[in-house]
């Protein structure tokens, strides 16, 4: 379909596609795609070489509707407009998608888009294809799926870091990324920041007793069970983020060690276990 227009609503319902081209075409009104599937070979005099499905130089005036739509390589919109009202409900983008070029005027409804979150999609989509879902989750008030696909452009943000040709200003912005990504997986994995608690406590005592830390660690190995109690007894009083104890305030620096790493990781655990309410 080239240079076209299609004044009236445009249907392309339980298709299979297998050799698809679309370029410069307006759709008036409605253009719904719904159920049908696209594996995105080209037309065979279309000496390019495209790894995708692109729509191209498009102008979806009314309702653009991909709903229970299945894409098998990557969605890829070029200059492309969404004047109305559009969704993208349960359809299959495990291959990525492309919104870098697109033009969103209005509200587009990404909820239940099926393998957005793969290793092969987040490899394939933008950072700013995710920015773009999480702001229209969020114009929609759907605040949990925003929150999913902050993590994914976070996530994104992270790999493009360590692939790029790094700055002193762009090391530290991976340094604090990755710690961000360590610490709880961008607030979306609650389990990591109460593992790094527990490490805390256990490193605290270990600096608090370092000589009988470095008699454990020499051979002989040996674990004598008035250790154990010991370890036990004080494992929670490091772990607990207000604990102010003489033994601990006449070492500053392991205070301020134990304090800084608690209070970071309590942050991320609050994150983590709130990330779907304000």
């Amino acid at each position: 379909i080239i240079g076209s227009t299609f004044k009236e609503n445009f249907k392309l319902h339980n298709a299979k596609v297998n050799i698809f081209k679309i370029e410069n075409t307006d759709f008036e009104k409605h253009a719904d795609f719904f159920k049908s599937v696209f594996n995105g070979n080209v037309l065979p005099e279309d000496n390019k070489n495209i790894d995708g499905i692109i729509f191209k130089g498009i102008n979806f005036r009314g309702l653009a509707l991909f709903g229970d739509t299945t894409f098998e390589k990557k969605l890829i919109f070029k200059y492309v407009t969404f004047e109305g009202h559009s969704h993208f409900m349960n359809a299959n983008l495990g291959q990525g998608l492309d919104l870098d070029y697109s033009n969103i005027q209005s509200e587009i409804n990404f909820f239940g888009v099926q393998q957005l979150n793969t290793e092969q999609a987040k490899k394939n989509t933008s950072q700013e294809t995710y920015r773009i879902i999480k702001h229209n989750f969020e114009k929609i008030g759907n605040k949990i799926e925003a929150n999913k696909y902050l993590a994914l452009e976070l996530e994104k943000r992270k790999n493009t870091l360590e692939e790029a040709q790094k700055n002193y200003r762009e090391l530290l912005d991976l340094f604090v990324f990755k710690i961000n990504w360590w610490s709880s997986e961008f607030g979306t994995n609650w389990l990591k920041p109460l593992f790094f608690i527990l490490l805390t406590s256990v490193i605290t005592i270990g600096l608090m007793h370092f000589s009988l830390f470095i008699e454990l660690i020499n051979p002989p190995f040996v674990l004598k069970d008035e250790y154990i109690i010991k370890i036990i007894k004080e494992l929670p009083q490091y772990m607990y983020l207000l604990n102010k104890s003489d033994s601990l305030t006449s070492n500053p620096t392991i205070l301020l060690i134990n304090k800084a790493l608690l209070s970071y990781l309590y942050y991320q655990f609050l994150i983590s276990i709130r990330k779907n309410t304000r």
